[in-house]
């Protein structure tokens, strides 16, 4: 009989770091993956719980997940916010700092609230944050000065001996929870100078390592950084093949579900143009303008695209400077529709600036030129490839054909 059995990730549980500088948007991401890991099922319960106060089948911990809060509480300001993905934030919460014991964050008191929140069998347990367990008040920093202090030699060696097995076994209580597991680390802050957009040199706000022991990131499922400007989540470290090199602006229900997928044992689908087209459209992209974009930057359709590319696409497109950046590249379009088409009415004398506008609206049936899909702007019988390629004697012909069609009386061409 072997002593081997068939790996099944379905065993696993998440372990998700979030590293970023105060202010960063950590906590609140952190409380947005937590709600989407519950799941809509988990919900479903607590609303029957709700209706039924008698029926107790039902823990009050498998409905909600739980915080403990190293940042005075911070977390509390959360409660019963609306959440973006939907619904209302609803978990509990232990200010470690008001937690009976010695040092305010002394890892002693982390195990005892892990401990508690395993036997309580929350299935989500926020650690916001770990850095506290570190650098903190009563923190193993802390821990060590003291052993140095009282030992004979004053060498730290004697200190760190002590601690190192109390941060192992820290470790050792996050990996073992029966639940999904979020820390947030604090980072140390650097301030860069950079040029923006007009070129004038701006600060911006960086962060670096994580405040912990070297190395902590490692033991994580998924490690990811939260940028302080955008609150953007960018993927660091992964064991999840479906978030290699992917970045997700103001995360939530989009990365729980990826992971929940992922950790079920399901193989995440293909990301296929289809999915591509409806995450477009999703943000408010007209497709159309979508596949022009595509085609100018790529030289290639969507179609054409493999999942990686539509994957980091679609990531790009999301970004606040991505977006600003296809507006404008939409709009630089239509003004050189526009510009063309004026300068090939301007063949025609008889045309006034007014009477072109009003040639647009007749050949377009639209109030403005921004209502016309690029595709017909582009492709269409009278579009731009149309307008660079006729000759005069064409464009007559056209005008009288657009006049007549919409019943208005054709204007003296002669």
């Amino acid at each position: 009989m072997t002593l081997f059995q068939k790996a099944r990730r379905t065993d696993s549980r998440l372990r998700l770091a979030l590293l970023g500088p105060a202010g960063s948007g950590k906590t609140f991401t952190a409380l947005r993956i937590a709600h989407g890991l519950i799941g809509p099922d988990q919900r479903q319960a607590k609303l029957a719980r709700n209706q039924n106060s008698s029926k107790q089948s039902l823990r009050e911990s498998d409905q909600r997940f739980a915080v403990i809060d190293t940042e005075h509480a911070s977390s509390n300001l959360y409660a019963d916010e609306i959440n973006p993905d939907g619904g209302t934030f609803d978990f509990d919460v232990l200010d470690l700092a008001a937690m009976p014991g010695a040092g305010k964050y002394s890892v002693e008191k982390y195990l005892a609230a892990i401990r508690a929140a395993a036997e309580a069998e929350y299935p989500v347990l926020i650690l916001d944050s770990l850095s506290h367990a570190w650098a903190g008040e009563g923190g193993l920093l802390d821990f060590v000065h003291e052993r140095t202090i009282r030992s004979k030699t004053k060498n730290s060696f004697a200190g760190w001996r002590d601690a190192t097995p109390l941060h192992n076994r820290l470790i050792e209580a996050i990996l073992s929870y029966p639940g999904h597991v979020i820390a947030t680390l604090r980072t140390k802050v650097q301030w860069v100078v950079e040029q923006d957009a007009k070129g004038q040199s701006v600060p911006r706000k960086v962060g670096l390592q994580p405040i912990q022991r070297e190395g902590l990131d490692y033991e994580f499922t998924v490690v990811a950084d939260v940028d302080p400007e955008t609150h953007t989540m960018v993927v660091t470290k992964t064991r999840c093949a479906a978030l290699v090199d992917r970045s997700f602006p103001k995360a939530g229900a989009d990365v729980a579900d990826v992971l929940t997928a992922w950790l079920d044992g399901a193989e995440a689908p293909p990301y296929d143009v289809e999915t591509f087209k409806e995450d477009c459209e999703g943000e408010g992209f007209e497709w159309d303008e979508v596949v022009w974009y595509v085609n100018d930057v790529q030289g290639k359709s969507p179609s054409e695209l493999n999942a990686a590319q539509l994957t980091t696409l679609i990531d790009r497109l999301r970004a606040t400077e991505s977006r600003d950046r296809f507006l404008a590249a939409v709009k630089g379009l239509r003004d050189r529709f526009r510009r063309t088409f004026f300068a090939r009415m301007g063949q025609l004398e008889a045309f006034q600036d007014q009477d072109r506008r009003v040639l647009v609206r007749l050949w377009y049936e639209a109030d403005s030129i921004r209502e016309v899909p690029l595709a017909r702007i582009l492709h269409g019988d009278r579009g731009l490839d149309w307008l660079r390629s006729t000759t005069a004697a064409e464009l007559r012909e056209a005008v009288k054909e657009t006049f007549e069609s919409v019943e208005v009386e054709a204007m003296d061409l002669a």
